[in-house]
């Protein structure tokens, strides 16, 4: 990292959010995949499939597996326009950087979970 900055799973996990909210086609492709995973459930499982709780594992594995693909490299860094009005523009410089940067791989696993699941409950 060329900065001192640490970067955290709740810094990755904010920004993704800050990033769905800001970013308008990507909240549509996040909405389109949620609702893929879910009716993917329907088809697969049943109606029902979500009272069975081993049945929101497979529906989170499909969600994140989805996001990734599409979103892993338009989440990472937050919108520089946002930084500047709520920061400032000398403390923007500091965060316009790759938030996930550094994460391991379990808490980048960590990131997307979240994600994925924050999308679920927001269609439930």
């Amino acid at each position: 990292m060329s900065n001192t900055q640490i970067n955290t799973v709740d810094s990755a996990y904010s920004t993704a959010l800050l990033c769905l909210d800001y970013y308008q086609d990507l909240k549509d492709t996040a909405d389109t995949l949620t609702q893929s995973a879910l009716q993917s459930a329907v088809d697969r499982i049943g109606p029902d499939w979500h009272l069975d709780p081993s049945s929101w594992e497979s529906v989170d594995t499909e969600l994140v597996r989805g996001l990734r693909e599409a979103l892993q490299d338009h989440l990472r860094t937050p919108p520089e326009s946002i930084l500047i009005e709520t920061l400032g523009e000398t403390l923007a410089k500091d965060e316009y950087r790759d938030q996930w940067e550094g994460l391991t791989v379990e808490e980048l696993e960590e990131v997307w979970q979240g994600l994925a699941d924050h999308l679920l409950l927001g269609h439930a």
